[in-house]
């Protein structure tokens, strides 16, 4: 499990379910990187976080916002 807390003071889990895929979560990551290095801006550097947080159930990582 990992915990996020925001810069506004949000907390956010990741957590791992039984049939996590590393292969399919550094994947997922490395793309989130690209989008990343691609942005220039604030809008760009989120819309590469919003990529990942979006798209890490396909590795069987559970993103729980609360």
């Amino acid at each position: 499990m990992m915990v996020v807390v925001t810069n506004l003071g949000n907390i956010s889990y990741l957590v791992k379910k039984e049939n996590y895929s590393r292969k399919k979560a550094i994947e997922i990551y490395n793309h989130a990187v690209n989008v990343h290095n691609e942005g220039n801006n604030i809008r760009d550097y989120q819309k590469a976080v919003f990529c990942f947080l979006s798209n890490c159930h396909e590795a069987n990582i559970v993103y729980e916002d609360r």
